[in-house]
């Protein structure tokens, strides 16, 4: 036996030449069959006070995290936050973007042409209200009984090809308090219908829906339900201390979530609404990269979900400020989870980098 140990040992020769931890490591795997030090690691991951073993947030990351206290309230919390938006967001889609008033503004301008139009207000696909217009006039209009309207269409009357501007302004209390009612830009966000000055091409027919198209549901209202199994379920695995489930957990989640925001973005393509495309096929990006890291680059997980978060959290700021130049939207409806998870990924790289230097300064 001890002459096969002296065959297997490196020579002398050999000994000066190799640096000492591989020097170490031939020894352990020469001394130690069966490969001794993965069943080792095996069983760490697999004890229940592995979480307090540093070392293994560089092994496995996620599977150290998962069961950190901060993590899992962090994770609870955002969770409860997006199940309370997710309802409200679902009690919204009733009645979203529907206008009532009793006295309505029809307020042109933004050409020095005249631009002779018809402007139709419909409710639920029917006419409810027919205008002509044109360039800069202002017309009011009493209504006998409440109006209620959810779009509208305007019609060229001449062969002009100018864009002109709309707005149009409603009220209840015989203008002692008024409400933008309608516009040639609207955005559909989770806190309702958003009216943007902005100018329109009105060759032909230009339609104005205020509810939105079925793309904005599968991006917005399912991908926030998708966010809120997310956050809960991780935050429940590592309650249970089932990381391996919370893993397979959150993968399944981030594929569906990236399919979910592509068919999103080819949607809003399809019908020709380009401002809306970009968020949803960043955020497809994302999860789609989040979901393979998670996968097969544990190891480097938390560097690859931190940059990751970043890139998220930019792709969020420059959708508000320059698709749809509306950065107040940023707080109405902040990006939450990236910036959590850039904070946690920052918070677990300080903390990794002052393990080290402990390490060093003990060696």
């Amino acid at each position: 036996m001890m002459v096969q140990m002296e065959n297997i040992l490196p020579t002398e020769k050999l000994k000066k030449d190799f640096p000492p931890i591989i020097q170490e490591n031939c020894r352990l795997r020469a001394l130690w069959p069966g490969d001794m030090l993965a069943q080792r690691l095996i069983a760490t991951k697999k004890s229940k006070g592995y979480r307090q073993v540093k070392v293994m947030q560089y092994i496995s990351p996620f599977v150290y995290s998962i069961q950190n206290s901060a993590f899992i309230v962090s994770m609870i919390s955002v969770g409860i936050f997006s199940c309370y938006s997710s309802i409200k967001e679902i009690q919204l889609i009733q009645n979203y973007g529907v206008q009532s008033f009793r006295s309505l503004r029809i307020d042109t301008d933004g050409s020095s042409e005249m631009v002779s139009a018809s402007l139709i207000i419909f409710f639920r696909g029917c006419v409810i209200s027919s205008h002509n217009i044109s360039v800069n006039e202002t017309r009011n209009l009493q209504l006998l009984k409440p109006l209620h309207m959810d779009g509208f269409m305007i019609k060229k009357n001449d062969g002009n090809s100018r864009g002109i501007y709309l707005t149009l302004e409603g009220s209840n209390d015989d203008w002692q308090t008024s409400q933008i009612t309608g516009s040639l830009r609207v955005r559909w966000t989770s806190q309702g219908i958003l009216f943007q000055r902005g100018r329109a091409l009105t060759e032909g027919v230009v339609r104005v829906d205020y509810f939105p198209p079925w793309p904005w549901f599968t991006s917005v209202v399912l991908g926030r339900i998708l966010w809120t199994a997310f956050c809960l379920g991780a935050g429940l695995c590592g309650i249970a201390e089932l990381p391996d489930a919370g893993k397979s957990l959150c993968v399944l989640i981030l594929c569906t979530l990236s399919l979910s925001a592509a068919t999103s973005a080819s949607g809003f393509a399809a019908l020709q609404i380009w401002r809306e495309v970009p968020k949803p096929a960043a955020d497809s990006v994302v999860c789609a990269a989040m979901a393979a890291s998670l996968m097969l680059l544990e190891a480097a997980l938390v560097d690859a979900w931190t940059t990751l978060a970043l890139a998220w959290l930019l792709s969020a700021v420059l959708s508000d400020c320059v698709a749809h130049d509306d950065c107040p939207n940023l707080l109405r409806d902040p990006p939450v989870l990236p910036a959590l998870l850039a904070t946690l990924g920052a918070a677990f790289i300080l903390s990794r980098r002052r393990f080290v230097g402990v390490a060093i300064r003990a060696i």
